[in-house]
């Protein structure tokens, strides 16, 4: 999945960077492949991100 496809940019939170399970960072781009075991690293209010998580954890 890339992280556009996310479109968490309509609950009004940015991905800043993408920490990759081998270890790694990622700076965010549209075009970037997300990965089992990586972590997103977000920016946007505490309720955008709240909301956020909600749609990453619940599909």
């Amino acid at each position: 999945m890339a992280s556009d496809e996310l479109a968490l940019h309509a609950v009004g939170v940015q991905v800043v960077t993408v920490r990759r399970a081998s270890g790694g960072v990622a700076p965010a781009s549209d075009e970037l492949a997300l990965a089992g075991g990586d972590t997103l690293v977000l920016a946007g209010l505490p309720a955008a991100l709240g909301a956020a998580e909600a749609k990453l954890l619940g599909g």
